[in-house]
Order: C-alpha cells, then structure tokens, then sequence
C-alpha cells in the first residue's frame, strides 16, 4: 500500500491483513483522498489499472494532473458530493484498462469521517466479471461494449453494431448513457486514444498510429489525442520512453 507521509494521520494506523489483500488482489482498487481532492493512499492495483507504475507521481496530486479534464472534472464533482451531503455512492460502470480494454466494476465512494466530520474521501472498486451479476436492464451493454471496443478502430457504424446485436440505435444510446454517463461515440473515441496510448508506447511512429486507430489523418487524430489526454502524442510518447529503462527506437 502506497501512503504519504504527510497525511498519513488520515490513514488507519494498521489496517492488519487488509493491508496485503488491497495489495496483492487485482480485482479491488482501494484508493483514499484528502479534502483538497488530493490522493494520499493508493493500492497496487490502482495503478496497474490507470498505467503508473511510481506512487511518488500521484501522491499528493489530483484528478486534474493526472486524468483527461472530462474525466477528472466529473471525478471531482462526484467527490464533493460525497463529502457535503456524507453519504455513500454506489454505481457500476464500465472503464478502459491500461491496455485498452473495458472491464466493468462496481465503484463505492463515501467520505472519511473522523468525529462526525468529514476529513477526506474513499473511493472502492471491485471488477465484475460473472455476466449473471448483470441486471436485466443492462443486458445488452456488455455485447455493444465489446462490440464497439472491438470495431472501435475501423469503419463500421455505431447503427450497423446495434442492428447487428438486434437492437435499435436509439435504445442503445439512451441505456449506454444512462448506466454509463457517456454517449457510445465518446466510448469509442475513448477506445480508439487507448488503442493509440498502447501503440504509442510501442514505438510505433505517429502518423502509423493515426492511421492505425481510424483517423483520417494525423492531424485529425493529434486534435482528438490532445483534447483527451491534455499533451500531444508526441509528447505522450517521449514522455513514455523515459520510463522505460531500453529507449525505445521507432518513434517520430
């Protein structure tokens, strides 16, 4: 379990054996934040998931420095929801790994109380995996996510997978942003810049990743890289290279 020394006296003095099971289980994301929205507890886990592999980097830091500004903007409105009105929010959803690939988790977040005030915030992940936890409402996303993370890259129309799957466009937009909170073509741009993020760290050059990842172009796909990530993919890529001990050779 990764902490900060500086705001440890949040923490649990001795968590026991939760301590090597929130480190060591790849299906539970623990992670717990001070009131200034800023991580001061993290698990192993949550960092295999969301692609870091040095706590030192997101301790003391907060959504906005490490996440698209859709991402943490939504993240950030959620905690401070959490911590005013102290009550505990329980939601599934579906998210891209740091392979690209959507897996679905059920995500609890309650504020940190300590003498009837809240003092910080606590955010649980677990992964789902069995396809009969699903309600009966959400049936059809699993088959339009796999779908859409599948075609994500090529040509084929968000229509032309949801008559594939026997359902209609618009029951399909109207229960995938429902359950999700983002509409199909934002999932699958969101695919595509996972797709990209992994090809990049490859090596792979850049005008090759555009082409790759469905763009037309590469200045269609660096438009489209930046307004997600907040850098370009160039700098992206750079910035991968120095974390890998081999610099990597096939880049732009």
């Amino acid at each position: 379990m990764k902490k900060n020394p500086e705001t440890s006296s949040l923490i649990p003095p001795d968590l026991g054996p939760l301590n090597f099971l929130l480190d060591t289980h790849d299906d539970i994301r623990f992670v717990v934040k001070d009131l200034e929205h800023k991580y001061i507890y993290i698990n192993n886990t949550w960092m295999d998931n969301f692609g870091y592999n040095d706590a030192s980097k997101i301790l003391g830091k907060t959504a906005w420095d490490l996440f698209p500004k859709w991402r943490a903007k939504r993240y950030i409105e959620e905690e401070k929801n959490v911590m005013t009105s102290q009550l505990t929010q329980d939601y599934e959803e579906f998210q891209l790994n740091s392979e690209g690939i959507p897996e679905r988790w059920r995500t609890i977040k309650a504020p940190w109380v300590k003498n009837g005030k809240a003092v910080g915030f606590i955010n649980i992940g677990i992964k789902l995996k069995a396809p009969d936890q699903l309600e009966k409402r959400t049936d059809i996303l699993p088959p339009i996510v796999q779908a859409i993370a599948k075609h994500a890259c090529t040509d084929v129309s968000l229509d032309n997978m949801s008559a594939d799957l026997g359902f209609s466009r618009r029951t399909m937009d109207r229960r995938f942003k429902e359950l999700m909170r983002e509409s199909p073509q934002k999932f699958r741009m969101r695919c595509r810049i996972a797709t990209a993020k992994a090809h990049l760290r490859k090596g792979v050059k850049v005008a090759d990743t555009a082409h790759l990842c469905g763009f037309n172009d590469q200045s269609h796909f660096s438009k489209a890289f930046k307004s997600h990530e907040g850098i370009s993919p160039k700098k992206f890529q750079q910035i991968e290279e120095t974390k890998s001990p081999i610099s990597q050779k096939n880049t732009t």
